[in-house]
This record gives structure tokens, C-alpha cells and sequence, in this order.
């Protein structure tokens, strides 16, 4: 495989799963945000974004799972993990170091990656839907409760 073609894979692969992070992390503050909402005539509570956008991928999936009650999620994310965290650690290091070298490990390695950072993007796109399919009618009804 050419360094190009790999370069090219390896960065798409990492824009795949910053995505899904990134959607679970606005999905994490806006049930934050409901739940600030919801309780706020009886508690003050504070949603601390910056907190959340440290949260790692694994801490947002779990979070995810337990605010959705899909823990489904959290056990089809593992392999989504393991990949990114190889792409990040190991699969970055050979392409750098191997250059135009063959090696046929590392296409079966990209191949791999390849398929669970598509996976990633497929979750990311679940997660936008469904905030976009229960959450924003909620965040219309407590529109409409805060201005009564």
C-alpha cells in the first residue's frame, strides 16, 4: 500500500471516530441540560461542559447507555474502541515508520480499523437520530412549561 493511499485511510478512520465521540459528547450535555431544566424549581444543577468534553470515548458511551437505557451500545462500542486506540497507538507508528515498505499485516490492520471506524460513523449517526427523534419534542414541551 502506497503512504498516500494509507495516509488517506488513516486519516479518514480517525475523522470517523472523532465523529461519534463528538455526537455522543453534545448528546451527554443536552441530557444534562433536560435534566438542569427538569429539576431546576427544586435543586440547582450544573452542567459542566468542559467536564464533559474530557470525558474519553468509553465514559461517553457508558453514559450514553445509561441515560438511553441502551446497553446494547456500550457492547457494540467496545470493538470501535479498540480500533481507534490501535489506529492511535500502533497503526500511526508503523505507517510512519514503515513507509512504502510491504507489509501485508498492516493492510489487514487498516482493513480492519477501516471497518469498525465505519461502524463509528453508523453509531455517530444513531446517536444524532435519536436525540433528534426523542429530545427535541422534550425540549419543546419544556419551552412550553417554562413560559406558563
Amino acid at each position: 500500500m502506497k503512504k498516500l493511499q494509507l495516509d488517506q485511510k488513516v486519516y479518514e478512520a480517525m475523522v470517523n471516530f472523532q465523529y461519534l465521540e463528538f455526537m455522543l459528547k453534545g448528546a451527554i450535555i443536552q441530557f444534562e441540560s433536560i435534566i438542569a431544566r427538569k429539576v431546576s424549581d427544586v435543586m440547582q444543577y450544573q452542567v459542566n461542559d468542559s467536564k464533559i468534553n474530557k470525558l474519553g470515548l468509553s465514559k461517553l458511551a457508558e453514559l450514553y447507555s445509561q441515560y438511553t437505557g441502551d446497553n446494547n451500545f456500550n457492547k457494540r462500542i467496545n470493538d470501535i474502541i479498540s480500533s481507534r486506540n490501535r489506529l492511535a497507538h500502533v497503526l500511526f507508528i508503523k505507517a510512519e515508520y514503515l513507509g512504502d515498505q510491504k507489509d501485508i499485516k498492516l493492510d489487514d490492520d487498516i482493513d480492519e480499523v477501516l471497518k469498525h471506524s465505519m461502524m463509528a460513523d453508523n453509531m455517530a449517526d444513531e446517536v444524532i437520530m435519536y436525540m433528534q427523534n426523542q429530545y427535541n419534542p422534550a425540549e419543546e414541551d419544556f419551552e412550553e412549561i417554562l413560559h406558563k
